[in-house]
């Protein structure tokens, strides 16, 4: 598929899953021909198909073949049912940690979903829940009783992972952000800076729970958005998740202080991009999102074609070698070469023990071991000491990290840099 056609279909599947979102009629030039098993493909990989599938629904005079319109709607109904179990479920986990004296916080996924036309619609693939650091291990006893496979986090790294094959994926923060991106990207802002407000307490037809203020979240889902696009790519549902949840709670959204955070991270254009794409496509208005202004097409036509692209680019290597030269253009600019490499010595150090020297279930898992042959522990241990620092040297990543290595102007990274630059984040 060329580049011109790929994004006719992307920008056709915004327009359709914008109104999905907010429960309009889709809003799409008369004469324009949507290819629909292209935009299925395209609405699926971008998290919305269900989303697309409440517009299509709406559509007065819809043009999907009708074999795959049946498939479409079948999937959503599928989806949504699934969905709905699922959060059932996630909120009697939050009811439990909360009763075991975890102090748990719901962040994006489900705590966003109420945003949307038909909440049910808006699939979530994990659970993002933010703990007290000091109750961490307190809250991994929690979900080990229940069932869960715990994968400790790395001492770099800001959450957890926790299996369970019916609640799915739960990541479990001690903070919202990456050690990396705290001291790389906020400078001079602090997690406190970005998270002032009291939390709040949302009870739904599912059950209750406790998430962050409103503009904190506001922020979060930005910044969260901003780092996907950074490294491996963003979706368009993420893009609908800050949008959308701006837009219902605008009312109670510091937008003084949520534009000038945006600011200070050099964030607010990559903002504006968003939201002028999806006022272009009818179903939202400038009015509605007080601060905001519309982007230079140059700009928007840069960001459109990098969301379109993610998937297709070269190797998740490199699209995480753009997040770390993204990281140290920042950093050296706020604390200089000097400073960022050591920090990044320190960091990499503290990273590699970590993952050196995992978890015993984490060891297990990783080499597809039986659990109950124990004494398998110590020789996983050896194979894991020498198959990491083979790993990083095959990886061919670590001088650019750690020394700031200057990256050749044909890769993906240094396009990537540039593209961030004419964004104004850089």
């Amino acid at each position: 598929m060329d580049e011109q056609v790929r994004n006719v279909c992307f920008q056709q599947v915004v327009a359709l899953a914008a109104a999905g979102a907010r429960g309009l009629e889709p809003q799409l030039p008369e004469k324009q021909i949507i290819d629909w098993p292209c935009a299925a493909q395209l609405a699926m990989q971008q998290g919305v198909l269900p989303i697309v599938s409440c517009a299509v629904m709406r559509n007065s005079n819809p043009d999907v073949p009708s074999e795959l319109g049946e498939q479409i709607i079948e999937h959503t109904r599928m989806a949504a049912a699934k969905n709905q179990i699922r959060q059932q479920r996630i909120m009697w986990l939050i009811n439990q940690l909360e009763h075991a004296g975890i102090d748990a916080k719901l962040i994006k996924g489900y705590a966003v979903a109420d945003c949307y036309d038909k909440p049910e619609c808006r699939t979530s693939t994990d659970t993002d829940i933010l703990i007290n650091r000091k109750q961490e291990r307190d809250a991994y006893e929690v979900l080990r009783n229940l069932g869960f496979r715990v994968d400790r986090r790395n001492a770099t790294s800001h959450h957890a992972v926790c299996q369970h094959p019916k609640y799915g994926m739960v990541e479990l923060h001690v903070q919202l952000y990456d050690e990396l991106i705290h001291e790389g990207w906020f400078g001079a802002l602090s997690e406190d800076d970005l998270i002032k407000e009291k939390e709040i307490r949302i009870e739904t037809a599912n059950g209750e729970y406790t998430t962050l203020g409103y503009t904190d979240h506001a922020l979060f889902l930005v910044i969260h958005m901003v780092k996907h696009f950074i490294g491996i790519g963003i979706n368009i549902r993420m893009m609908l998740d800050a949008t959308l949840f701006i837009l219902k709670h605008k009312a109670d959204i510091d937008f003084d202080r949520f534009w000038h955070v945006l600011r200070k991270l050099h964030f607010e254009c990559v903002m504006n991009c968003v939201l002028t794409m999806l006022v272009r496509t009818g179903c939202f208005d400038w009015h509605e999102f007080p601060g905001a202004s519309e982007s230079e097409n140059e700009q928007v036509d840069l960001f459109v074609r990098e969301v379109i692209n993610a998937s297709a680019a070269s190797g998740v290597s490199q699209e995480d070698n753009a997040y770390y030269e993204y990281s140290k253009a920042v950093m050296q600019k706020s604390v200089g070469r000097t400073k960022y490499c050591t920090y990044m010595i320190r960091w990499a150090l503290r990273n590699a023990k970590s993952q050196m020297l995992p978890g015993r279930e984490q060891l297990f898992v990783l080499y597809n071991a039986d659990q109950h042959k124990k004494w398998l522990l110590p020789f996983l241990q050896v194979r894991r000491l020498i198959d990491l620092p083979l790993q990083k040297i095959k990886s061919g990543v670590t001088p650019q990290r750690l020394l700031g290595k200057r990256i050749d102007d044909h890769t993906v990274v240094s396009d990537r840099m540039k593209v961030f630059r004419t964004l104004e984040m850089v």
